[in-house]
């Protein structure tokens, strides 16, 4: 028996199929991702002079996982390693060799699931291990913990000291640049005064077509008699044809897509969450059931290279031969160039069956309504990059009146070109939510130069100067991007994250900061500026490269972020937990507690906060779980005022209070902690006779959300005449 290691339970499912045709026998299991992590509740490295040595802890959800990778390969004739040929990847090759203790393995990847690339890389893909890389993932992962971990408790620890309404939920080295490019988008938006201003216009007809031509100065309100002046001119002068220039312009297809790209087109098209988009494309390549077998159709999801292979462009131009005639059909493959900052480690995302029976049309009844448009979506960019340019008139036309000019510019499609393949949906995924007005046909007829021409009307407009646009989600996923802030692997979690600590809002696809947002910005701002600039976030990714360059060590870029944070403890005056007196509640409960075990609390521990919480922890009644953390799964807990997540690093909580009020407010019949623990169970709970405005009585579904304020709690999702086996039912009386 063959092994093969990959990443994900689905990826091995299909891959197991394509193996099953082998005569020799194959077994593939998946890891789920990382084995190993740093703890969640502590620090999780030693500092050992210049070294940093990271506790790395075996996920408790991947134990049974690693039990049978290390059983399976202990009888496996060979074991092949398939993880991701990135940084993430090497790093889970690395450490399944170590703690599955595999001997001789054997290092493969692959950038598809495919029959074909699957059989290519055990056949002749070995290579050695990257150690290198692995060192450049550790790197990243020391870093950001040296940098969350610590730092989150100073700014909370300061935030308390200055007795903040809100308290802070964390910072980190990603989602610090990336909220300070909102803030500064924020503050422009919010100190810029919009300025009216006039233009003259003039409409004509000629050759049956009417154009509009436009005086290219802006007259401000202070202008207004020269404004009239102009106007005046230009109502009582002749109008002659000054200059023609016979343009066009050619416009080439978009670069097929990268992860960056792939998000922002997706949620322009369909409104689909940057992490939506990543969990359906790595369903697409990972394997989905055609008539009976699984089958990938996408190539790796993650990259932020431009290149295709020259056997899928060549396979793009047969096809397109077959379907559309020669003049819209490159004869040699067109290339694009990748950014100086791409790691290139894979293709461009691309369909890896591009037979008939693949086309989007004749594999939809196959795929969910959300798979279909992202994999359509991922055909069609694809195809389009080997066709010809769209070519556009871009002629101009100015008229001269008595020695003032108007002008005009075209703007109309000759030839359709590549744009005949959906070129449409592909110009509206690709511009800005205040660019429409680059789809605006504009014809002109063709005059002589030297002729005069009459003007059906000639008037002033008044406009405003534009406000600086806003990040939409699309946009600012690209952004980040450009500006080096993260790579594919981390960029689809960056609005999430600073969405779940309350720094962001997002409405109707735009991003909006909060208070809190602008309060965690600007103390980063002031106290390590070192920690949103955006230029040394992408300098990192810079670093990280670099180690894998063995151009700079591991530990040195470690200890350039430890020497930072030690500076901003000793600027901002941090007192640790394990120097802090405890607070007076603390010190009361704590005394409770040992009375009623008969313990003589010691005089340092009553003067230790960080040993006081241990006692309290190891003293307190055992909490009961109330269900499953509605944020990540884990268990909910009880305290005396709110029902929390147990794990520490979670964000979520709900105040008791809080259902309290709902449950009095439609007088719903129900124990507080029922109450409590049903919405933990279930996202939907009917509930019937509500006690609504004026007395009147409704049924409803009732559910949990989140409040920017007061975090988690009840709400009711939607009305309902009739509910189904209703859960609760309101008090009559």
């Amino acid at each position: 028996m063959n092994l093969l290691i990959v990443e994900s339970p689905a990826k091995a499912k299909t891959i197991q199929g394509y193996l099953s045709s082998l005569p020799e026998q194959w077994k593939v299991l998946a890891t789920g991702g990382h084995i190993i992590d740093l703890p969640k509740s502590s620090h999780g490295i030693l500092h050992e002079g210049n070294e940093f040595n990271p506790q790395w802890q075996i996920i408790e959800q991947k134990k049974a996982a690693l039990k049978a990778i290390k059983g399976a390969a202990k009888i496996a004739a060979k074991c092949f390693i398939g993880s991701d040929d990135d940084r993430e990847g090497e790093a889970i090759a690395s450490t399944i060799i170590d703690y599955a203790k595999i001997k001789d393995p054997i290092r493969i990847t692959f950038t598809e699931i495919s029959k074909k690339s699957i059989l290519q890389a055990i056949k002749e893909g070995a290579r050695p291990l990257d150690n290198h890389r692995v060192q450049a993932q550790e790197a990243r992962r020391l870093v950001d913990r040296e940098i969350g971990y610590p730092v989150s408790q100073i700014i909370r620890w300061d935030f308390k000291q200055q007795k903040a309404e809100q308290m802070p939920k964390g910072v980190g080295r990603i989602i610090s640049p990336a909220l300070k490019l909102i803030s500064d988008n924020s503050d422009v938006i919010e100190k810029f005064t919009p300025t009216p201003y006039h233009i003259i216009y003039a409409d004509f007809n000629a050759e049956g077509l009417q154009f509009r031509l436009t005086h290219q100065h802006k007259f401000t309100s202070e202008q207004g008699h020269e404004l009239d002046a102009t106007l005046k001119h230009f109502q009582s002068n002749e109008h002659i044809i000054y200059d023609v220039k016979q343009r066009t312009r050619e416009v080439t297809p978009y670069p097929p897509l990268v992860t960056s790209r792939l998000q922002r087109c997706a949620f322009y098209l369909y409104g689909l969450e940057p992490k939506q988009t990543m969990k359906i494309a790595q369903q697409l390549y990972e394997g989905v059931e055609v008539n009976g077998q699984r089958l990938g159709l996408i190539s790796y999801p993650r990259t932020d290279s431009y290149s295709l292979s020259e056997e899928t462009t060549q396979q793009i131009i047969s096809i397109l031969t077959e379907h559309y005639p020669s003049n819209y059909v490159l004869s040699m493959p067109r290339e694009f160039s990748n950014k100086a900052t791409a790691q290139a480690a894979h293709e461009a995302i691309h369909p890896i069956n591009l037979q008939k029976e693949f086309y989007p049309k004749n594999i939809q009844q196959h795929l969910s309504k959300e798979q279909y448009e992202v994999y359509r979506l991922i055909w069609n960019r694809t195809l389009a990059t080997q066709m010809t340019n769209a070519i556009y008139d871009n002629s101009t036309l100015e008229i001269d009146v008595a020695g003032n000019k108007l002008r005009a510019q075209a703007n109309q499609m000759l030839f359709d070109g590549w744009e005949k393949l959906d070129g449409h949906e592909a110009n509206l995924s690709e511009r800005n939510e205040d660019e429409n007005y680059k789809t605006r046909e504009v014809r002109l007829p063709t005059l002589s130069i030297g002729e005069s021409i009459k003007p059906l009307e000639i008037s002033s407009i008044e406009l405003l100067t534009k406000t600086p646009p806003r990040y939409g989600v699309g946009r600012f996923i690209t952004v980040l991007d450009n500006k080096g802030i993260a790579r594919p692997s981390t960029i689809d979690g960056i609005i999430p994250s600073l969405t779940n600590k309350g720094y962001i809002q997002t409405l109707k696809g735009m991003i909006y900061i909060t208070e809190l947002g602008k309060e965690v910005d600007g103390w980063v701002t002031t106290h390590a500026p070192w920690l949103n600039d955006v230029d040394k976030a992408s300098e990192f990714e810079e670093q990280l490269d670099a180690i894998e360059k063995t151009e700079i060590k591991r530990d040195e870029i470690i200890r350039t972020y430890v020497e930072k944070v030690k500076q901003l403890q000793t600027d901002i005056g941090f007192v640790a937990a394990d120097q802090r007196e405890p607070t007076q509640d603390q010190l009361k409960y704590a005394m409770t507690l040992a009375s009623s075990k008969g313990i003589e609390l010691q005089p340092s521990t009553l003067m230790n906060q960080k040993l006081l919480s241990k006692f309290i922890s190891d003293n307190a009644p055992k909490q009961s779980q109330m269900g499953k953390c509605p944020t990540c799964k884990g268990p909910v807990i009880e305290t005396d005022k709110s029902y929390r997540c147990k794990d520490k690093s979670c964000e979520f909580y709900m105040v008791k209070s809080q259902v309290e009020r709902f449950l009095n407010q439609f007088k719903i019949d129900a124990d507080q902690t029922d109450f409590a623990k049903a919405l933990f169970k279930r996202k939907k709970n009917g509930c019937e006779d509500l006690h609504g405005k004026e007395g009147k009585r409704f049924s409803a579904y009732v559910g949990l959300n989140k409040h920017e304020k007061f975090g988690w709690r009840p709400h009711i999702i939607s009305f309902s005449k009739t509910i189904v086996d209703p859960v609760f039912r309101a008090n009559r009386s």
